[in-house]
């Protein structure tokens, strides 16, 4: 189950890519998932 913390370590993952490359289409997949948690996006735009 999840809440193993050995078990939740080893299922980190991080998707990275730049603009217009399936990325957020990735994330939303995702996030339909009930065991995968999708954090809220960081944009840093100067």
């Amino acid at each position: 189950m999840l809440g193993d913390w050995e078990t939740l370590e080893s299922g980190l993952f991080f998707i990275v890519g730049t603009g217009r490359c399936g990325t957020t289409l990735l994330q939303s997949m995702l996030s339909q998932h009930s065991r995968i948690l999708v954090p809220l996006e960081i944009v840093n735009k100067p």
